[in-house]
């Protein structure tokens, strides 16, 4: 029986700067987009499936969380303003992995909670990467 690694805890590096994240919680999305399948009939049980695609999210998406510090505020301040210049590396060497985001942009204004634990989400999109 072989041992597999599931990826849990990837290296992120934005604008060649590594992040430290709270652990769990990258996710992605490569930007494939999104088809809807439907069926047409030409009469009795004759069916067709139809697919088509909608362009409008052919886009990639990586979300990561980040503890609330003065420090990690100001790295979000600076990619909040690089509208579609930022780059993203998520990788991890044990499993074989790695995904680069390109023209990344942060497409939401989190809300910053000054907690003994807290933290924020940094949600960005950009170009497809599959």
């Amino acid at each position: 029986m072989a041992t597999i690694l599931g990826l849990a805890t990837p290296s992120i590096t934005v604008n060649n700067n590594t992040v430290a994240i709270v652990p769990s919680s990258f996710k992605y999305k490569a930007g494939a987009g999104e088809r809807t399948v439907s069926t047409q009939s030409s009469g009795g049980s004759n069916v067709d499936i139809v697919v088509t695609e909608d362009v409008t999210t052919k886009k990639s998406y990586c979300s990561f969380d980040l503890r609330t510090t003065v420090e990690n505020i100001k790295l979000f301040e600076l990619m909040q303003s690089g509208v579609g210049t930022n780059s993203v590396l998520a990788a991890d060497n044990r499993v074989g992995f790695s995904k680069a985001f390109d023209q990344m942009t942060v497409i939401t204004d989190p809300e910053i909670a000054a907690a003994q634990d807290g933290s924020f989400t940094v949600e960005m999109e950009g170009a497809a990467i599959f």
